[in-house]
């Protein structure tokens, strides 16, 4: 991830394969954090986060999928109690319509200080994007300097290549085994989080 000149890191992720069908949101949310993980492991003490998401062949198959509720609580639940980034700006570029209902169904699941972290940006509003993080820092494809997202995402898999036996340790010890937890009404487990599942219907505008 660039080092910007206020001093804070950015990362940037998109959609490779815009089909639904193949996507998978777990999958999708353990890469993202073990990108995060390599981040934090190479730069600790990094004083601020920016990311941008770029929303570029974001449909309604992905948004279903995405509004999975037990997982999606969970993963926020990470994010907001547990992630050790100080996030200041998560961007959503290019975004659809269907991004604002992504955006309603995760309201009441974050805390106030991250929702209003996030800001929905369509592909003719960048301007406030590129006031904090400059424009040269985006991939030459989105009309920056840096490399290709193809480029980068080659770059990335050599990383993961490098922490493999990290991650294979981090999988094999580092995992909690709830059958051995004494309290089990815990805020991960129960009716603590409501009605489980997916919306399977979205009624969109």
């Amino acid at each position: 991830m660039p080092l910007l000149p206020d001093g804070s890191r950015a990362g940037f992720s998109r959609l490779r394969d815009f089909n639904s069908n193949i996507f998978n949101t777990l999958d999708t949310i353990r890469l993202v954090f073990a990108m995060y993980d390599i981040c934090i492991y190479e730069d600790p003490l990094a004083p601020q986060w920016k990311f941008v998401m770029d929303m570029t062949g974001f449909s309604i198959g992905h948004l279903t999928k995405l509004t999975n509720l037990a997982l999606m609580k969970k993963c926020l639940a990470y994010v907001q109690m547990a992630l050790p980034m100080r996030l200041t700006a998560i961007y959503l570029i290019n975004a659809p319509p269907l991004a604002n209902q992504l955006m309603m169904f995760l309201k009441p699941l974050m805390h106030k200080d991250l929702y209003s972290l996030i800001s929905v940006h369509p592909t003719s509003d960048m301007d406030s994007v590129y006031k904090s993080i400059p424009k040269d820092y985006f991939a030459s494809d989105m009309g920056g300097k840096s490399p290709s997202f193809e480029a980068q995402k080659e770059v990335a898999e050599q990383r993961f290549m490098i922490y493999e036996n990290f991650f294979e340790d981090d999988e094999k010890n580092n995992r909690v085994d709830e059958n051995k937890r004494i309290d089990k009404n815990n805020r991960f487990n129960g009716s603590q989080y409501g009605i489980e599942g997916s919306f399977k219907k979205l009624e969109l505008d």
